[in-house]
């Protein structure tokens, strides 16, 4: 209907479906659309969305940044957010009970305050700061020392690295299954690749850790160090900026922050 190639963050609906259950579901789709007065059907058949749903979708299917924004809480608990942004208009749209809603959002600033707002960080109080930096060969080996119910491992590999004992800790809590991440990933559709900038971290109760990836010309690493929430919030400010100033950033943006 229009145009798109596919419609980021959002799963294939018809996906093994057989042509005549696609046609029902489409059916079943325009009738609910039409009755939540989305849509209209006029004499001839023709099924047409009113201008505002179509406009709406226009710049999701055709954004020219796509935000996605994770926070895993807990094991088993986390939410997603997904943010579509054309020119200067911005949408978010939001899941739930199979359903998705279509929210408008005004500005750069109200984005900006409702994605940082919806976060609580756990650390009030920094209780030790620390940096290191470590070959991405080595948090892979420390990934699977965890899977292994075997935590042990992983920080005396940490240590045996340059982490300090607090660090190395807080470091493989962060790493263990997802546990205590935010991520907010900010992909700028410009020329022929996509650029990303993401902001990284690890919300734990000791200290908020920054994740960076480094070494784009060698072997990978990650740098870890901790922040407060203060930074936290500029840092994550500054990454959505891009959304907003890409043609003035794009070309800015370090190696260190580039991925």
């Amino acid at each position: 209907m229009l145009e798109a190639v596919e419609f980021l963050g959002v799963s294939d609906a018809f996906f093994g479906m057989s042509e005549l259950e696609m046609q029902q579901e489409l059916l079943a789709i325009q009738s609910s659309l039409e009755q939540k007065g989305y849509a209209e059907t006029d004499f001839d058949g023709n099924f047409t969305l009113t201008n505002e749903i179509r406009n709406a979708i226009n710049i999701c299917a055709n954004c020219d940044t796509f935000i996605v924004v994770e926070n895993t809480e807990q094991i088993g608990m986390s939410s997603r957010k997904l943010f579509y942004v054309k020119d200067s208009s911005i949408i978010q749209l939001c899941e739930s009970n199979k359903n998705t809603e279509i929210i408008p959002i005004a500005s750069f600033d109200e984005l900006n305050k409702l994605i940082i707002e919806d976060i609580i960080w756990k650390c009030t109080i920094t209780q030790f700061t620390g940096m290191v930096t470590i070959l991405n060969s080595i948090i892979e080996k420390i990934k699977c020392s965890l899977g292994g119910f075997d935590p042990s491992e992983g920080n005396e590999l940490l240590k045996i690295n340059g982490c300090n004992n607090q660090l190395a800790d807080t470091i493989c809590r962060g790493l263990s299954s997802g546990k205590n991440f935010i991520g907010i990933s900010v992909t700028v559709f410009i020329g022929d690749e996509p650029g990303v900038k993401n902001a990284l971290f690890i919300n734990d109760e000791n200290c908020i850790i920054k994740m960076i990836q480094l070494g784009l010309y060698g072997e990978e690493q990650i740098k870890f160090e901790t922040v407060s929430s203060a930074q936290a919030k500029n840092i994550i400010t500054e990454t959505l900026l891009c959304a907003f100033q890409k043609n003035e950033l794009i070309n800015q943006i370090t190696a260190e922050e580039f991925i």
